[in-house]
């Protein structure tokens, strides 16, 4: 980014989960584990709240306090609006677009960047296509 005092400076985002420290953790946690994870707290924490989201993805990944605040309110917000359709068997493309379309938002303005989205497992029909079996 030019800064016409500076000249080139670096254009980092900002968010509470932007720092050095938990950028290597997300950087080092792959897609499905932080999607289990979060899955994981869920479920564990059905009812909690947003600070008991964020104790239970602190169990695993070693996000500081803020940051782990800002998976702990998007996972309430799935929670809150999508359950409906997270719960069904088979409607894990539904519910990823529900999360997308009324909780990634707030999340990049708390976090200062968009989740990893993992891809959708293929069906087992879609799996004997690729394989030839």
């Amino acid at each position: 980014m030019w800064d016409a005092d500076k000249g080139c400076i670096e254009d980092k985002p900002s968010g509470a989960c932007t720092n050095d420290a938990d950028m290597a953790v997300y950087d080092a946690t792959s897609p499905g584990k932080l999607n289990d994870t979060m899955k994981g707290c869920v479920i564990k924490n059905m009812g909690g709240d947003t600070a008991d989201f964020a104790a239970c993805i602190q169990e695993t990944l070693a996000f500081s306090n803020d940051c782990a605040l800002c998976f702990g309110e998007n996972s309430q917000c799935s929670m809150t609006n999508c359950m409906n359709v997270c719960a069904m068997p088979g409607q894990e493309e539904a519910c990823l677009q529900c999360a997308d379309k009324n909780c990634s938002a707030a999340f990049v303005e708390c976090a200062g960047f968009a989740l990893k989205v993992e891809d959708i497992p293929d069906t087992p029909d879609q799996l004997c296509e690729k394989t030839g079996g």
